[in-house]
């Protein structure tokens, strides 16, 4: 499952060093992070929750590379989903380079954006009382191109 390049995860304490300290009017309420193994697999996670006025963000970011394996699969399936409703939509879009999921209900002001990068990390937004747009400035306040930049970090010699 750890693909042709394993690597040990990143430590949760750089994940959660990563949390931005506050987002655009809401200051951050909880910060944490944990390292996780089960059947040899091993991730490690980072989780920020924040608060504004009558609205929430929280931020998770994920080192998946114990699954890269699958994560390699998964990379080699197309994935491209436009829908939209009366109450919102899902979608697919290229936001700073990136292939971002997007799903937001605008009758309740929820949704989530999603990204995976360097096929290891993945970095979820979820958000209540928000409209799509703080949910894409919440994720352009993680530092994407430092954890491109980690990919193999942890490497394990050949």
């Amino acid at each position: 499952m750890g693909g042709n390049h394993p690597v040990a995860v990143v430590d949760f304490n750089t994940l959660t060093a990563m949390l931005p300290n506050s987002l655009p009017g809401m200051k951050r309420t909880e910060a944490q992070g944990e390292n996780q193994g089960a059947v040899g697999v091993k991730t490690s996670s980072a989780h920020g929750s924040y608060q504004g006025d009558g609205s929430s963000v929280h931020i998770d970011i994920t080192d998946m590379s114990g699954v890269a394996g699958i994560m390699d699969l998964a990379g080699a399936l197309v994935q491209n989903t436009t829908s939209q409703s009366d109450s919102g939509f899902e979608r697919d879009q290229i936001i700073g380079g990136r292939s971002v999921h997007e799903k937001y209900d605008a009758k309740a002001r929820k949704g989530e954006a999603s990204v995976m990068l360097a096929k290891r990390f993945q970095v979820d937004v979820t958000g209540d009382g928000v409209d799509m747009q703080t949910l894409e400035q919440s994720l352009g306040q993680v530092d994407l191109a430092r954890l491109e930049a980690m990919k193999d970090q942890g490497g394990q010699p050949k």
